[in-house]
């Protein structure tokens, strides 16, 4: 695809500071000039021109944590257990394309219903439906205990949890996602996989040449998934000093959720939730 894009304004993501008025010039995809349109090369191709005064240009966006088969907002998991196959397909549809047109070029799909998310991301990589470039991890593997069992791969062993893990790979998984922690009745949390089971899920992705993240809700397990050598903590709620370090020395990537916490601070200040819970809310956040 050509186009020339003209007199817009760029942030180049280099940390050098915005040019004022430029043009870009892409060819088959790739941007082949960039310059002031006074200089811009004519040549004799067809070419879409797009005037870009009063807007900005950027690099496309990379978004590391997505569920493109999910709803997005404030609504529980739950809020899916009776969603369809056919469902989550038109909604990861439309999430995809909803994703691109806001500038996300590329993203993790870190789990899904039925592995939809590997199929999303052959067909958006194939231009059939338009979408970012996706690295899918295939279903949600879990022990009992982190989300609602419907909606994931539950295994309880750590052979059972191989061979879901070697299913995603054979499915065309580009990742391998976990659950590490959970919660109790009573706001308890646990780490839901252990120590065995970790090890086995690490060196199975590792060896296959993927990489593994885990779902990170509770400190025990948090520091147990890094102990392992797991490559992500997603969320990453309810880490320690010690942890922190440790992910440090072993080069973890934390992949934060802050939206989450700041939506809730947000809808309960406008419902009038009392000041108490709000100063929970707020405590939560900080760890």
């Amino acid at each position: 695809m050509n186009r020339a894009m003209k007199n817009v304004r760029l942030i180049d993501c280099t940390g050098r500071p915005p040019v004022a008025s430029v043009s870009v010039l892409v060819e088959n995809g790739v941007i082949t000039w960039v310059g002031e349109e006074t200089a811009r090369p004519r040549k004799h191709i067809h070419r879409e021109e797009i005037e870009g005064r009063g807007l900005t240009l950027i690099p496309g966006m990379i978004d590391c944590h997505k569920h493109f088969t999910g709803d997005g907002g404030l609504g529980p998991m739950n809020n899916l257990l009776n969603d369809t196959r056919e469902v989550f397909t038109l909604k990861a549809m439309g999430n995809c394309r909803r994703a691109l047109m806001t500038g996300v070029t590329s993203a993790r799909d870190v789990g899904s219903r039925y592995g939809i998310n590997i199929l999303i991301a052959q067909e958006t990589a194939s231009g059939t439906i338009p979408g970012p470039r996706i690295i899918a991890a295939g279903e949600w593997l879990q022990f009992p205990g982190t989300w609602p069992s419907s909606l994931t791969q539950r295994t309880e062993t750590p052979e059972e949890l191989l061979i879901a893990i070697r299913e995603q790979i054979d499915r065309g998984a580009g990742l391998i996602k976990i659950g590490v922690t959970g919660f109790g009745p009573n706001g308890e949390q646990f780490a839901s996989m252990g120590p065995e089971a970790l090890d086995v899920a690490v060196r199975t992705a590792h060896n296959a040449g993927l990489r593994i993240a885990a779902h990170c809700v509770g400190f025990e397990g948090t520091r147990q998934a890094v102990e392992a050598g797991i490559d992500s903590v997603e969320h990453g709620t309810f880490i320690d000093d010690a942890t922190v370090r440790l992910m440090v020395e072993k080069g973890t990537y934390l992949v934060p959720t802050l939206s989450t916490w700041d939506a809730r601070l947000r809808i309960s200040r406008e419902l009038g939730v009392p000041k108490k819970e709000i100063a929970g809310v707020e405590d939560l956040k900080e760890n």
